[in-house]
């Protein structure tokens, strides 16, 4: 009777070490499963225009002078005075934003009697002014008016939304779609079916506003018509994503 108890152990040992083994082993993942499947992977891309609806002008005054304070004091008149006209033609003080004021010398050459060339230190102001405009008929009568009244250079015109986030997803869902019909199309050709999406990536987005081009100065403005015309073009917002399918 002894002799069948011994026996018996080791079998009831291993009967325990399979059930033990058996009840932690780790189930099949999900990812294992995917393993059986290929994939197709594809771009989707997308650009939306849409009309602007803001306007961003900006503006330099420039002055000489002998001394640093002679071109300072000269620039500074000429910027309140530009500021003073800008605010009489009802722009307000949140469309207006100066910055980017400097004071730097420079040597200019000129020929003497006996044939050399001396050099003179002058100084040159320079303030910039920035206009947010939500007129866009009026572009062109602003840009007028700030040449008469003290500024001296356009350095840029640029159209575009206040809030382009809507432009953003819109492209993203158009991107996507192309992208699904990018897919189908190689399913189709391969003779195989799609089952799902493994993985979607947003690549990459782009705002790209209207910039208009515009020579000016204050000589110019003088001669110019009444009004400068500035015709603005559509803003841009383009989107790519990368979409990896299963079949």
């Amino acid at each position: 009777m002894k002799r069948k108890r011994i026996i018996a152990l080791p079998i009831l040992l291993l009967a325990m070490l399979v059930l033990y083994q058996g009840f932690f082993a780790s189930p099949p993942t999900m990812a294992q499963a995917e393993s059986d499947y290929k994939s197709i992977r594809v771009f989707g891309e997308s650009v939306i225009s849409a009309p602007p609806d803001e306007a961003t002008v900006v503006l330099a005054v420039e002055t000489h002078g002998d001394t640093a304070t002679e071109a300072g004091e000269e620039n500074a008149r000429l910027v309140d005075k530009l500021l003073e006209a800008l605010k009489k033609h009802g722009l307000k003080e949140e469309q207006i934003e100066t910055g980017r004021y400097r004071v730097n010398s420079y040597q200019d050459y000129y020929p003497t009697r006996e044939g050399k060339e001396e050099g003179k230190i002058y100084y040159r102001a320079y303030n910039q002014v920035k206009l947010t405009l939500k007129n866009l008929e009026e572009v062109g009568k602003i840009i007028d008016l700030a040449l008469a009244n003290g500024a001296n250079q356009v350095q840029s015109i640029q159209f575009g939304v206040k809030d382009p986030q809507a432009l953003y997803l819109k492209a993203l869902e158009q991107a996507t779609k192309q992208a699904r019909a990018k897919a189908d199309a190689i399913a189709k050709g391969a003779g195989v079916t799609i089952k799902g999406i493994k993985n979607i990536t947003e690549e990459r987005t782009n705002y790209i506003p209207y910039r208009a081009s515009l020579a000016q100065d204050a000589e110019a403005g003088e001669k110019a018509a009444p009004t400068t015309p500035i015709i603005p073009g559509e803003v841009e917002v383009s989107a790519i994503v990368v979409v990896e399918y299963i079949f």
